[in-house]
């Protein structure tokens, strides 16, 4: 469901505006300058063929973190509903560290993410950094909390820019 929800939220509307942009820029360059038209096609053609490149280890990558993400949620919400049980019988330091574990393999599952992010970027010429939303900030940041499972001072202000998760680590 969250995949479903990230994809309608963040690439319907941007593919309409897309679409609506070169379909009225297109008509008006074939009224003012048609010559012009013939050179901005081929480049929209790359661009819509762009993501499709590396979609393959765009997806291997992407499902990596998704799993990582849901097994810590799921072991999450295992001790979240049995924390009477795991303070009776002495083993929430066990399922912590279990935890621990689990925010370690969403922290290197993102980082592999983000360091093939920022690699294309460098390629491109854009600094990946700028262009982090919100959303994903915050994620770093938690999964980085998630490792030590002690502190939570690294939330404490989420306005500043995002440190990577290593920078997260080392202070917690």
């Amino acid at each position: 469901m969250e995949a479903l929800e990230f994809f309608y939220a963040h690439t319907t509307a941007q593919l309409l505006a897309v679409g609506t942009v070169l379909a009225g820029g297109g008509a008006v360059l074939a009224t003012v300058e048609p010559w012009l038209l013939a050179a901005v096609l081929p480049a929209a053609a790359l661009l819509a063929a762009a993501p499709f490149a590396d979609a393959r280890g765009r997806a291997v990558r992407g499902a990596r973190t998704r799993s990582a993400v849901a097994t810590l949620s799921a072991d999450t919400v295992e001790v979240v509903d049995g924390l009477r049980e795991l303070l009776a019988f002495g083993t929430l330091a066990g399922r912590r560290r279990r935890l621990a574990e689990r925010g370690r393999q969403v922290g290197d599952a993102q980082r592999a993410e983000a360091t093939w992010e920022a690699a294309t970027a460098a390629i491109r010429g854009q600094n990946s950094a700028s262009r982090t939303s919100s959303v994903k900030r915050s994620r770093l940041v938690i999964s980085g909390c998630f490792e030590c499972f002690e502190c939570f001072e690294c939330l404490e202000d989420l306005s500043r820019p995002a440190p990577p998760v290593w920078t997260v680590r080392r202070r917690c």
